[in-house]
């Protein structure tokens, strides 16, 4: 078992949330204690899954919260970029992550399923 660290699901995670937080002081203050703080929330939120899922006998019903966090993230994102919180270019930053991370979340599922 590869140390969570080592894990691309995690560096993908530890950079999408390194790009929120670079963007969280150009967002207007209404959204960065509202929707921001929560997309912030979610992002560490699945850093703790992933470290969790990869250190568990019972993998799936983790990877399966964390695929849900992540869905839940990307519907605040969109949100962002239609109430203009974010541009195209600041959302297409960070959804470049989350379709990586949802692939990964995805595969390593799969693969724990077909174990069971």
């Amino acid at each position: 078992m590869a140390r969570s660290e080592e894990l691309p699901i995690y560096r993908d995670t530890v950079d999408m949330l390194d790009r929120l937080l670079q963007l969280t002081d150009k967002v207007p203050r209404t959204y960065r204690f509202g929707v921001w703080q929560r997309m912030l929330d979610l992002a560490i939120d699945m850093l703790s899954l992933i470290y969790a899922a990869n250190s568990r006998r019972d993998k799936v019903p983790v990877i399966t919260e964390l695929i849900d966090r992540l869905g839940l993230l990307k519907v605040l994102l969109r949100l962002s970029l239609r109430r203009h919180v974010v541009n195209d270019r600041q959302y297409a930053s960070i959804i470049i992550y989350t379709e990586r991370i949802g692939r990964q979340a995805t595969g390593w599922r799969q693969h724990y399923e077909k174990q069971q």
